[in-house]
């Protein structure tokens, strides 16, 4: 019992979460929801400042330290004392990365797990963060500092009999959780995309932001939601091949801009004769049908859903389950809602949304008052529109699954997958 005791006492005061509760009843946000979307110090450094990120990290410290003190005072007669300790420490470090009040979605338990070493001895706490900072400078990673004292602690501690072998397991484990948990900021080393700490020392990570203004058919997905509604629609209407390719022909003309976008929509609705059973059908459909490189780029989509928005003369209905899994908001999906008849059948669109009015995207994208650099990704001359009417800096013509002559020439650059754009992106931060 006194193993599960220890467990408990460290793990529940890990999840005493500073970050999340000075973000969230302080300043009214989730720090998850910024900068890094981590629930720790470093990221509360960079959305609010060096003192409420230098007074979080410090109460994280604490919390490990505090455990690791109960534990002392409660087993002091306790052969195994030492276990005990690094027990508490290591599940309060557990206790910070995974709370269990916030879904198990904590921070990386760096500050934690100096607290640990703190607490077992103040010294050797002391001398962790002298080398975490001193690595911090001359890396200008804290995600790496923080990786290698996971790594090289245990090491460390064997070789100079600091502990046991029963430790060295203990702390080896943790390492590899500590390693794992920070897996996303070795890929954006790798990739030169970690935020640097001169970087938030110079406040040019407060540089203002890149938005992404995404289409959908054709771009996030590889084909038009109407086509692919047609086949489900019309599967046994005789007449089915003909009123595709009609529905097919009306499309290719909008998105070149022959016609205008909402005329062709609605002729389109009413070849159709489609109903929310058709719908239902067809959601189940576009999950396999998003754009492979859209696929491979998740991650990126996942950790900048907050500047993302997808403006598309689609359906929110259809757009948003096939998105959700990326992070985008519903709230930053502005396309069409399709209404009914009382018959069931779709007749049209709810005109109060923006892109049921002219001209739509751009009285869409309008609304948002963006402040920092817009960059428009589509294939239709609808989305280079919204550059021509000065609210984007950079139109990207995107042609994964489609390439429409009219809007490559109109394209700052032509895109032929998401990895391009993000290259593009990473010039624009040079």
């Amino acid at each position: 019992m006194i193993y599960l005791y220890t467990i408990l006492i460290g793990y529940l005061l890990g999840c005493f979460q500073a970050s999340y509760f000075i973000s969230k009843y302080i300043h009214g946000f989730d720090i998850r929801n910024k900068g890094t979307r981590n629930a720790g110090a470093s990221n509360m450094v960079a959305t609010l400042g060096w003192k409420t990120g230098f007074f979080t990290a410090t109460i994280d410290v604490l919390k490990a330290s505090i455990a690791v003190w109960i534990i002392g005072f409660l087993f002091h007669e306790n052969s195994n004392l030492l276990f005990l300790k690094y027990l508490a420490g290591c599940s309060a470090v557990i206790g910070h990365i995974f709370p269990f009040f916030m879904n198990f979605k904590g921070g990386k338990g760096l500050a934690s797990f100096m607290g640990l070493l703190f607490g077992i001895n103040p010294i050797m706490g002391l001398s962790c963060m002298v080398f975490v900072m001193a690595l911090t400078l001359v890396t200008d990673y804290v995600a790496l500092a923080s990786i290698l004292v996971y790594i090289l602690f245990p090491v460390y501690g064997i070789a100079n009999h600091l502990f046991e072998i029963n430790v060295f397991y203990l702390t080896t484990s943790l390492g590899f959780l500590g390693v794992f948990k920070h897996r996303i900021n070795i890929k954006n080393m790798i990739n030169h995309e970690e935020l640097g700490f001169w970087t938030v020392v110079k406040g040019k990570h407060k540089q203002k932001p890149n938005y992404l203004i995404l289409d959908f058919d054709s771009t996030i997905i590889t084909v038009e939601t109407l086509d692919e509604l047609a086949k489900i629609s019309l599967i046994d209407d005789p007449n089915k091949d003909n009123k595709i390719n009609q529905i097919s022909s009306i499309t290719e003309k909008a998105m070149n801009g022959d016609v205008h976008f909402m005329d062709a929509l609605n002729e389109r609705i009413k070849i159709l004769e489609a109903t929310q059973t058709h719908l239902d059908i067809l959601k189940t459909q576009l999950h396999n049908k998003l754009s492979p490189s859209f696929k491979s780029i998740k991650l990126f989509i996942r950790e900048n859903a907050e500047n993302i928005y997808v403006v598309s003369g689609g359906f929110t209905e259809l757009i948003y389950p096939a998105v959700k899994d990326f992070g985008i908001p519903k709230d930053h999906i502005f396309a069409n809602v399709f209404t009914f008849d009382e018959s069931g059948l779709i007749n049209g669109v709810d005109p109060s949304q923006f892109l049921a009015q002219k001209p739509g995207k751009i009285d869409a994208v309008k609304s948002l008052n963006l402040n920092g650099t817009v960059i428009v990704i589509g294939d239709g001359y609808t989305d280079y529109q919204i550059k021509k009417a000065g609210l984007a800096h950079h139109f990207i013509a995107y042609t994964e699954s489609v390439s429409r002559p009219n809007v490559i020439k109109k394209g700052d650059i032509i895109a032929t997958s998401f990895n391009e754009v993000i290259g593009f992106i990473n010039t624009l931060k040079k």
